[in-house]
């Protein structure tokens, strides 16, 4: 079951189908019925006959037509027709266009799908998908594959609902507007649909009634916007009786569905031999009763019908098992479904057939009559009890549906009608008025009051009884037990009024059985009740923060959450497990409340103070735990006060005159605070002792109360004493306001300046608002000042701030600047002077006074900045790039030959001596632009400028002025007016101890980098370490040794026959370094002196570096390059004797002069090393082959030979690649090369000798060879040629072993050769490698001869004897 609504309207309101179109529906619901029967056409005709038919049209025409028309529905589908059909078949589980094929198989699915869209058309439209008859092609235009005409399938059917009963599912589509056209954009805001399935449900009673109770009614309990009704009591009654006619209706609907359900059917005739549909009256029954086969068919039918009814009645009679909590309304539901089971029973024995069988029974006078009169007479009793039950419960109805709907509290309203009504019961009703019958039903309405209140209490069992808020918890249950004290009331008023009324029935029923439930019941809620106080009570634990109470809340909680997790459901009375368990609750609860009572006395001991002991008191109060007896414990806090006032007293005496003051607090408004804190401290407890009456009408409160004011008094007294003390003292303040600004401190030779200000005057001002604050009276003086207190202060801050910004300033100006600064210097204590003499606090031409000050300061400190950034940005930074500049270029990773080393040298040293002179430029121009600065201030910048220039010029050595040593910090003090000296005069002489100052730092710069430099190439040149970088050095390493041996030159060990020497040498290396050094030496002659023509520099830098090009490239740059060259043959005037001169400088040059004195003996070690092989060079070769052939050696020894010179080489394999010796890396692979060239020649002349020898040995063996493979060849033709061929045979055989003997020795021989790397030609080669195969052919040919030979000398012998034979004969 599925439903989905469209619109927000209301529920469905389909429009009735007019009668034609109900006339259309029943006729094709016949047609597809009956498939022989023609189909109805419009207007209501029908088509004569088939034959009729044919005769106008033929088959192939009539399918084409209907194909034709199928085709033009299809084209009045819209997009509103597509999007229902999607929604039907989503539903109905089948695809889209089998649906739309369905709907087109009719004209009439698509009138009415077409009119349910159109405007003024239907209100509703229904789709059943269920089983039908197939129609023919004739009638929808198409046909499906395996279907043939007037089968029976599963089709989807379009219907207004009045035309086929629904057998299967149904797609429901409703609207309630039909003023429009129902399109594709406005379907979703104008219709709802909703899905009935008759598979899933027992009836369409069943199905809905599910919609309604699934789709309708919880969206409807859940809507909280009911506008109106929801503003007023009567309207939420309203409400609340709609959604109850709403429940009650889904139960009527639940309840017809249970009814139709219960008639049972009597069988049905099965004899053969009668038709009781054919017999009309009782005379047709007399010659049928004659047949006594039909009387007995007749009889075993009726037996059977008795069988029925009997099995009806016993079930009617059995004791009905009820659930405990059944209500009133299922009584009247019992007594409903009776009538309706006895009613139909009744119906079906009135029918035509059963009382044809009576009849017939009775002519033929059966005895099952007599069976039958008393069923039927008992029969009939049943359904007049059941109706009459039913009439006056029905009565009973509206006055219980409270009980299923309403609270406890609306039942009460009911309950007077309820009982009225069951009254009228008792009274008037023929069978339902017996003692069983009506305790049954009290019994019943008791019931559905517990339920009621169960359901009431759980709120509608949406909550636990846990989960609820206490209080209206508490509430709920109350309201129950005042239901039940009612409800018994009624009752007992009721049964009073019955017995004093004349000849009513009395109520004789058993009050134990009909309200034994409910005061059950109601003394479990009492009980709930008690726990839920106690809860509430002990609740506040929880959120108790006295230290300690948390264990207590936590034992609370350990009970309250045993309570909790009981298994059982609470509100059941049946369940006594409940009662055991409260018992308990209140043992552990009451012994919670004596450890509470305990702790809380324990606690009071532990205050220190009454108003403490209060505090915590009222803590304690506040948990509102009974029995805890806190009227006690305030009778006891209150003598404690009594000590504490006595205390008091005593603090008082002993601090009154020097009492202890809250830090930054004045002393005169620390005193009164001080004097206040005593008050508080008797006044807040005897405030909260005088809110308990009870308490203070004792004898001793009395007397303490006596006490509390003498002491009150006194303090008060106190206060008030020092605060007119005060008061007479604010004048003094105001004095010290005329005074100027600043004072000079007499103390210092420089004469310091200070802000003249007594700190009084805050001090007034703190405690004229500490007054305020207290709430006193303060002077007219005071107020003056409080209410300047933020100019005074921001007055003072001010004075202050210009005060030591002044000496910041005067401070940050190096000695150097400061004579140059005195015009400036004596601007600002102008400025500043008029704050000694004539500004005071109260002047009101202090802020202008201010603003002097600080142009006069801003002023200053824009010509500080400037000269400041110009000395650190262009003269500090360039004098500190020169000094770490490193003016050598030293290797790093790998070592350099001398010559790449002095060419790197002179190039690098060349490009430092153009950069540092440029860096010396950027310096002279930054101290010129400071000169000028200074001489623009003092008002003589033109001419001073020149002047300054001028002797510049003439300056031509570099000294350190003693006067420029001498200045001190103490210049920075202002300067004195009365100097002897003028300005302008002393502007000059600083000016000119400025540059010379600057020049100076300049030199030492050079020095440093110079000094540092050949540090750095001393360093690296005997400990090996690498340089940091290229251009910088560390100032306090000088370079960095990393632990590792890194040489700093390259050399090579070479063979120089007869020794063994190092390329380049010791002293080409050190000459080298001489060099090297002297070019670090010559960077200072490119660094030119201050004041010298720029243009000559930079001519001498060119010519400088003309005389390292080749004249060519010097002739290139024309006549006027060596007009130039000859205009800059002026000497210009450098550093380089400075630097020279430095003893440092000369001292490193000295190191540096004799670096490799020390290496000599370890260079001659290390070739020293290499004599072994001196025999390769040194002996004869010629002489020592021929000794050693003159012993005519053996291969062996020629292989010994060849394997001392193997190891010669391999020895000299293993030879280091490169050794290190100091700062030198000696490579051997020139050492390496020459030794192997003097081996091979060694072993080229063994080899030759080799070769000589086993090549002279290969030609007798191959000359053997070829001889007697020829004599073997010979032809054998007398016994001269076999005596020849048997001496050749003989022959090889014994040289056979000597010739294999020597074979081996020449091959290998001739292997060795490649040893010796002797070049052997390939004819040669060629001979050794078939020296043997020949050998071995000549032996293969030996062999066959010998049997060959045998057999020919018999031959021989034989035809010798015949001759001889013959010879004799004749």
């Amino acid at each position: 079951m599925s439903f989905a609504k469209h619109s927000a309207g209301g529920g469905p309101d389909p429009q009735s189908p007019s009668t034609n179109d109900l006339f259309y529906e029943r006729r094709e619901s016949v047609i597809y019925a009956n498939p022989t029967a023609a189909k109805p056409v419009p207007g209501g005709r029908r088509r004569s006959t088939v034959s009729s038919v044919l005769t106008t049209e033929t088959i192939k025409e009539r399918q084409q037509k209907a194909k034709d028309q199928r085709e033009v529905r299809r084209m009045c589908m819209t997009a509103a027709h597509k999007y229902i059909i999607k929604l039907v078949a989503n539903h109905i589980g089948l695809d889209q266009g089998a649906v739309e094929e369905f709907i087109l198989d009719s004209e009439r699915h698509m009138q009415l799908f077409s009119s349910f869209l159109d405007k003024d058309g239907v209100r509703s439209l229904k789709f059943y998908y269920q089983e039908s008859v197939m129609p023919s092609i004739d009638d929808c235009g198409r046909t499906i594959h395996g279907v043939a005409k007037g089968t029976v399938m599963m089709r989807v059917l379009v219907t207004s609902g009045t035309g086929d009963k629904l057998r299967g599912s149904c797609v429901y589509f409703l609207r309630t507007n039909t003023d429009i056209n129902i399109t594709s954009k406005n379907m979703e805001s104008e219709i709802f649909f909703g899905y009935l399935d008759m598979n899933q449900n027992s009836g369409i009673l069943s199905a809905f009634e599910s919609v309604l109770a699934s789709v309708y009614l919880p969206p409807m309990k859940a809507y909280s916007r009911w506008g109106e009704l929801e503003e007023s009591p009567q309207g939420r009654k309203t409400k609340k009786h709609f959604i109850d006619n709403f429940d009650n209706f889904l139960m009527y609907l639940r309840s017809a569905q249970a009814n139709s359900g219960e008639g049972v059917r009597l069988a049905k005739n099965t004899s053969e031999k009668v038709n009781l549909k054919e017999i009309k009256t009782v005379s047709d029954c007399i010659p049928i009763s004659s047949n006594p086969d039909i009387v007995a068919d007749m009889e075993d039918l009726a037996s059977t019908w008795c069988k029925q009814i009997e099995q009806i009645l016993a079930e009617s009679d059995q004791m009905r098992k009820e659930a405990d909590d059944t209500g009133p309304l299922a009584e009247l539901e019992h007594w409903r479904q009776l009538m309706a089971r006895f009613n139909a029973l009744l119906e079906q024995i009135k029918s035509h057939e059963c009382r044809i069988v009576i009849n017939i029974l009775n002519v033929a006078r059966s005895k099952v009559l007599r069976k039958w009169r008393d069923l039927d007479k008992r029969i009939t009793d049943n359904a007049n009890e059941a109706k009459d039950n039913v009439k006056f419960l029905y009565t009973l109805e509206k006055y219980c549906e409270p009980l299923y709907h309403c609270d406890p509290i609306s039942m009460i309203d009911c309950l007077p009608g309820l009982i009225n009504a069951i009254r009228m019961i008792h009274s008037i009703s023929r069978y339902y008025n017996t003692s069983e019958r009506m305790t049954s039903l009290f019994i019943k309405v008791t019931n559905q009051m517990v339920t009621a209140c169960k359901t009431y209490i759980n709120g509608d069992g949406m909550t636990r009884l846990w989960e609820q808020p206490r209080q209206p918890l508490i509430e709920k249950l109350q309201h129950c037990v005042s239901l039940y004290k009612n409800y018994q009331a009624i009752f007992q008023r009721t049964k009073e009024k019955i017995e004093a009324t004349p000849g009513e029935k009395p109520f004789e029923f058993s009050e134990m059985y009909i309200f034994g439930k409910f005061e059950t019941f109601c003394r479990r809620l009492d009980k709930i009740i008690s726990l839920l106080n106690y809860i509430e009570s002990f609740s506040s634990l929880s959120d108790c923060k006295i230290e300690g109470m948390d264990a207590f809340a936590s034992r609370f909680g350990q009970i309250y959450g045993s309570i909790k997790k009981k298994p059982y459901d609470i509100l059941d009375q049946r369940k006594t497990d409940f009662d055991g368990d409260f018992e308990d609750f209140l043992r552990q609860m009451r012994d919670l409340e004596v450890n509470i009572q305990n702790f809380m006395d324990v606690c009071f001991q532990k205050t220190p103070s009454a108003f403490q002991a209060l505090q915590l008191l009222n803590r304690f109060e506040k948990l509102n735990i009974p029995r805890l007896n806190v009227q006690h414990k305030y009778k006891a806090i209150l003598l404690q006060f009594e000590q504490e006032l006595e205390d008091i007293k005593k603090l008082y005496t002993k601090h009154k005159d020097d009492p202890p003051i809250v830090r930054n607090v004045p002393p005169i408004s620390g005193k009164i605070m001080w004097v206040r804190q005593l008050a508080e401290k008797i006044q807040e407890p005897m405030m909260i002792f005088a809110e308990q009456t009870t308490c203070m009408k004792t004898d001793d409160a009395r007397r303490i109360i006596k006490k509390y004011n003498r002491i009150a008094k006194l303090l008060l007294e106190y206060e008030i004493l020092y605060h007119l003390a005060w008061k007479d003292s604010v004048d003094v303040a105001t004095r010290y306001l005329q005074v100027p600004v600043l004072v000079r401190y007499p103390q210092t030779t420089s004469g310091m300046l200070l802000v003249n200000f007594d700190p009084y005057i805050f001090e007034v001002i703190k405690e004229s608002e500490y007054m305020i604050k207290l709430n006193l009276e303060i002077p007219e003086a005071a107020k003056v000042l409080v209410h300047s207190k933020d100019k005074l202060k921001a007055h003072f801050s001010q004075m202050k701030l210009l005060l030591d910004e002044d000496k910041d300033l005067r401070m940050g100006i190096p000695p150097i600047f400061l004579a140059l600064l005195g015009p400036s210097l004596k601007r600002v204590d102008s400025a500043i002077r008029p704050g000694l003499i004539s500004h005071t606090w109260t002047s009101l031409s202090l802020p202008i006074y201010f603003t002097q000050v600080k142009e006069a300061l801003a002023e200053l400190k824009i010509i500080v900045k400037q000269i400041s950034d110009i000395k650190t940005t262009r003269i500090d930074y360039m004098l500190k790039e020169i000094s770490e500049t490193l003016l050598c270029d030293l290797p790093e990773r790998n070592p350099w030959g001398v010559t790449e080393f002095l060419q790197k040298m002179e190039a690098y040293t060349d490009q430092m001596a153009m950069d540092i002179n440029k860096m010396s430029q950027v310096v002279e121009d930054a101290v010129k632009e400071l000169v000028r600065i200074f001489l623009h201030r003092a008002q003589l910048e033109q001419g001073m400028l020149l002047e300054s220039e001028a002797s510049t010029d003439r300056s031509e050595t570099i000294s350190v002025s003693t006067k420029l040593s001498s200045i001190t910090e103490s210049d920075a003090a202002p300067v004195s007016e009365d100097n002897d000296i003028s300005d302008e005069q002393q502007i000059r002489e600083a000016c000119d101890e400025l540059k010379e100052f600057f020049n100076q730092r300049l030199v030492e710069s050079l020095l440093k980098a110079t000094r540092h430099s050949l540090d750095v190439m001393r360093r690296r040149f005997f400990s090996g370490g690498r340089r940091s970088s290229i251009l910088h050095f560390d100032e306090n390493m000088g370079g960095i040794n990393d632990g590792s041996r890194m040489p700093f030159f390259i050399a090579d060990i070479t063979l120089a026959i007869p020794n063994v020497v190092m390329q380049p040498s010791l002293e080409d290396i050190q000459t080298a370094l001489n060099k090297a050094t002297q070019l670090v030496l010559d960077i200072s002659k490119g660094v030119y002196q201050w004041g010298q023509d720029r243009e000559k520099q930079h001519g001498t830098v060119i010519h400088h570096e003309s005389r390292r090009n080749s004249p060519t490239m010097l002739h290139g740059f024309g006549q006027d390059m060596h007009n130039l060259i000859k205009h800059i043959d002026v000497p210009l005037k450098h550093y380089h004797k400075s630097i020279v001169d430095n003893k440092d400088v000369s001292k490193y040059v000295m190191m540096m002069s004799s670096a490799l004195s020390t290496l000599k003996p370890e260079v001659t070690d290390a070739l020293q090393r290499y004599s072994d092989y001196s025999f390769l060079w040194k002996q004869d070769r010629v002489e020592a082959v021929k000794e050693f052939m003159v012993e005519e050696p053996i291969l062996s020894e020629f292989k010994a030979k060849c394997l001392m010179f193997k190891n010669l080489e391999n020895n000299i394999d293993d030879i280091q690649t490169s050794e290190i010796v100091g700062p030198i890396e000696l490579f051997t692979d020139p050492l390496k090369f020459a030794l192997r060239v003097e081996i091979k020649a060694w072993k080229l002349m063994f080899g030759k000798e080799l070769n000589q020898q086993y090549r002279a040995k290969m030609e007798g063996v191959l000359n053997f060879v070829d001889d007697y493979t020829k004599r073997l060849a010979r032809p054998i033709r007398d016994l001269e040629d076999v005596r020849e061929a048997m001496s050749a045979l003989n022959d090889i055989r014994e040289n056979q072993i000597a010739l294999d003997m020597q074979l081996g020795p020449i091959e290998e021989s001739y292997a060795m050769l490649n040893d010796f790397e002797v070049v052997v030609k390939k004819e040669e080669t060629d001979m050794v490698d078939s020296l043997r195969y020949s050998f071995q052919k000549l032996l293969t040919s030996a062999v066959l001869p010998w049997c060959v030979l045998g057999i020919e000398a018999r031959m021989v012998e034989d035809s010798l004897v015949l001759t001889l034979s013959g010879t004799i004969e004749r």
